[in-house]
């Protein structure tokens, strides 16, 4: 049910198991914000539909629709906040984490440095060609075991062949990046058609030929893959052949009318035939896959859309919103979440997950001690690495793809100290890897989930199958060989061709970072919708408001028919069998020049505009576009009651304040009251749950206000003290005075007599001492809610025992990790503090 507000945007969604869910826009003095607010924890006591009661999630804006930060409900995380110099990201801020982007003379970043807490990463760019095209990026690491990666990207003679080099050195071993060139290194060209950008070669013993738009043949020596597509440019069919032999045949089947895939059939050389069978109900949810006449998965589904039982589980109960809280087993499972619905613990406990303030996944402990694995992540979000705290062992994920920087190229092993090569075909597919110093050749389903790996002697390496959701179904053989650290490494890849991680079997996504549970489909921390910041609506509350169901990353059918009609010009080149990434090479002297986009552009003003290219594409995408209507749309409601609606205030230089008013003639006592409160003053770059600064160095000024104020109680008068509350206090000692105007969501102080640098070193001490008690408070929930686990400090078992009970340290101060006159968005962040011992000489 749908709770709107005058003139029918939506305020409120109450979903069918009663969860009540508030959305709201809000204007601000500088920006806009959406606020969501209805999520709560299993651990909450009760419920309650008054938003008032209930903390919220706010996402903020800056007045050019520049994400600011975000506030998590709880002082458990905290928060996202960028920093802009006009258009450009300078900074970003989490959990003491501080990321730095320096830009070239072109706009372009040129160096990306990552400090995390115990250490740092450097994202190193040089560009040529106009700033365009990567020459070399360096990845280095201080005070972490990982390699320094560095790509060299090469263009010989021919513009249509390129050259990638990667060469992985120990810290310890670099003494200088201008020695970088005399190390060894792998290296992998690749050949692009001209005229079309498709993939020819790699390393020229792959081949690739497009006998039709329906049609390419990969071929390596004595391997032979050929893959077919339909007229809609699904997988239709995928073959392997060793030596001209037929080891393989996979067929896709569709059900056209409900637009579906339906059945798998695999004939592995002269064996029967095997079938998997998929079924839906009227949602087109899957609810049944069978192998031949076996069933071997089978999925129920309640009101909101989560799976509530399956042919392992008999009951999945969750609480009202959509959060699992326990599983019917002969030992029921335990589920629990914190208060902002981070799934935290599993297994009745014996799982632990610690999560970022971004969502991110950074350790994972099973209680019985026999696994610690901590996740390290980069400025894009991208898992670099996954470190195994009892061994020792470490694996690093290296992204060496210019034009799909999501795309993992090379896994590196610190045990074996090998590195596995990934390779994709022109559709953004894996179909083989090296390792070792041999080939292995993968055969996906239409959505890229490795289902057969072939070795180069064309034999059979491991076959695969998924759940509805990407749960593969392992033997025992291969469990042991997760639980040994082995298994994952050959290909950690599965459904959906994601990031797998077995010991957890979870799924990163690529655009995020963020996991979810491949057996019931679930999100392990709120997935909030992808709302447009300057006008977000509403298109599917059932799916939207249920922040923990996969639904958009999962679902075999969904993903096809989202590239069916898409407005992303890749996906649309790829199903005419053209290549814009690699076009984008080839074409950086041409006039298609213009509209193409740095990758590693993360300004608003250096995007490019694409229609002129759309135009060429419009012909040739009609036979290929259907969609499935959709036609709920509805805007989210927006809040303007407010004291300053219809008044704006124009910043200056130095944060000077210039006052208009937009409101008739009949409201001048109240423009000459806001007139002569704000005009010259200075904001104070200092932002406390909406509340705002101003000084005015002039005492003076106080006095024409107090004279407007003490007029007699006219009509005007009356009507002025109805719009607002204020307050008013007067310093005659200090010959100071604060004004206060009191809005529905927004509180302005303005401080007379004072100087900026004397107000923001005031509001600054003034806040250290609110915020140490949350520091405290947060550093205490983190050791008792993780069982003592050390999350961002390394304290001794005695100092835990104090801090639980005492909730502090008296031998420890509390500062500022980084100066807050600097980052005045810092000053409320409760990350944004060290524990320092004091001095005991």
């Amino acid at each position: 049910m749908l709770q709107k507000d005058l003139i029918g945007s939506v305020s409120g969604i109450i979903m069918p198991n009663q969860a009540h869910h508030f959305i709201e826009r809000q204007t601000t003095l500088n920006g806009h914000k959406l606020i969501y607010t209805g999520l709560q924890s299993s651990s909450d006591s009760g419920t309650t539909s008054n938003s008032q009661q209930m903390k919220s999630y706010i996402w903020e804006y800056d007045s050019n629709d520049n994400f600011i930060r975000l506030r998590y409900p709880s002082d458990s995380y905290s928060m996202l906040t960028h920093i802009y110099n006009q258009t450009y990201l300078n900074y970003i801020f989490y959990d003491g984490i501080k990321v730095m982007f320096s830009y070239d003379m072109n706009d372009n970043p040129s160096i990306i440095k990552t400090n995390y807490p115990y250490g740092s990463a450097s994202h190193t760019i040089y560009n040529q060609y106009n700033g365009s095209i990567l020459k070399r990026t360096i990845n280095s690491f201080k005070n972490f075991p990982y390699l320094t990666t560095i790509f060299t990207y090469n263009k010989p003679i021919t513009s249509t062949i390129h050259e990638n080099q990667l060469r992985l050195i120990p810290n310890t071993k670099l003494t200088s990046f201008d020695t970088i060139d005399n190390y060894e290194y792998l290296s992998y060209n690749y050949t692009y058609d001209q005229f079309t950008g498709r993939l020819i070669t790699i390393q020229s013993t792959i081949r690739f030929t497009y006998p039709t738009v329906y049609e390419t043949f990969i071929k390596d020596r004595s391997i032979t893959i050929l893959k077919r597509k339909d007229d809609y440019q699904r997988l239709k069919e995928i073959t392997f052949n060793f030596k001209n032999q037929k080891r393989i045949t996979i067929e896709y089947l569709y059900d056209n009318k409900r637009l579906v895939f339906e059945q798998m059939k695999i004939q592995i050389a002269t064996k029967s035939i095997i079938n998997y069978y998929y079924r839906y109900d009227l949602l087109e949810r899957i609810i049944e896959i069978r192998k031949n006449d076996i069933v071997k998965y089978r999925y129920e589904y309640d009101l909101n859309g989560n799976i509530n039982r399956t042919n392992d589980y008999e009951s999945i109960q969750y609480n009202q919103w959509d959060q699992i809280i326990n599983i019917q087993k002969q030992t029921p499972i335990i589920y629990k979440y914190n208060s902002d619905g981070f799934m935290i613990k599993s297994e009745n406990g014996n799982n632990m997950f610690i999560f970022n303030s971004i969502g991110l996944l950074i350790k994972f402990k099973q209680n019985n001690g026999k696994k610690i694995i901590q996740f390290i992540y980069d400025y894009k979000n991208r898992l670099i690495a996954k470190f195994y705290s009892i061994t020792g062992r470490y694996i690093q994920y290296i992204y060496d793809d210019s034009s799909q920087s999501d795309r993992i190229t090379h896994i590196y092993d610190s045990n074996k100290r090998l590195t596995t090569t990934i390779f994709y075909d022109n559709n953004g597919q894996i179909f083989a890897f090296e390792y070792n110093n041999r080939m292995y050749y993968v055969l996906t389903d239409p959505i890229g989930s490795p289902l057969f790996i072939y070795d180069d002697n064309g034999n059979i390496i491991k076959q695969m199958e998924y759940g509805a959701y990407g749960m593969p179904s392992l033997t025992q053989q291969e469990k042991e060989n997760d639980d040994n650290e082995q298994y994952e490494f050959l290909l950690p890849f599965g459904y959906n061709g994601k990031l797998i991680d077995y010991s957890i079997m979870c799924a990163f996504t690529n655009h995020n970072g963020r996991i979810y549970d491949l057996e019931l489909g679930r999100w392990f921390t709120p997935n909030f919708p992808d709302w447009s910041t300057i006008n977000p609506h509403i298109k599917n509350p059932i799916h939207e408001m249920n922040l923990y169901k996969v639904y958009e990353t999962s679902i075999i059918n969904q993903e096809y028919i989202n590239s069916l009609h898409t407005s992303d010009l890749s996906i649309r080149l790829n199903n005419l069998n053209y290549n814009f990434e690699n076009l984008f090479h080839l074409l950086q002297t041409s006039k298609f020049y213009t509209f193409i986009t740095n990758p590693y552009s993360f300004s608003p003003s250096n995007t490019k505009t694409l229609n002129n290219f759309n135009k060429f594409l419009i012909p040739f995408t009609k036979r290929f576009k259907f969609i499935k209507p959709n036609r709920f749309n509805y805007p989210i409601a927006i809040n303007h009651q407010e004291f300053w609606k219809n008044r704006t205030l124009t910043l200056l230089d130095q944060n000077l304040v210039h006052y208009i008013s937009l409101l008739p003639s009949s409201s001048l006592i109240t423009d000459s009251f806001f007139s002569i409160l704000l005009n010259n003053s200075r904001l104070i770059p200092f932002i406390n749950n909406e509340n705002y600064y101003f000084i005015k160095d002039d005492f003076n000024e106080f006095e024409k206000l107090n004279n407007l104020i003490n007029q007699p109680n006219t009509e005007q008068m009356m009507q002025l003290n109805q719009q607002f509350k204020s307050s008013i206090r007067h310093d005659k000692g200090q010959n100071n005075a604060d004004v206060t105007i009191y809005g529905n969501t927004t509180i302005f102080h303005v401080r007379y007599g004072t100087t900026y640098n004397e107000e923001i070193t005031r509001l600054i001490e003034i806040n250290l001492i609110q915020l140490k008690k949350c520091v405290w408070k947060r550093e205490r929930y983190y050791l008792m809610e993780y069982n003592r686990e050390k999350v961002y400090y390394y304290w001794s078992e005695k100092e835990i025992d104090d801090i639980i009970v005492a909730g502090e340290l008296h031998n420890y101060n509390v500062v500022y990790r980084y100066d807050p006159l600097e980052y005045p968005l810092l000053i409320d962040d409760c990350s944004n503090f060290m524990f320092m011992p004091k001095n005991t000489g």
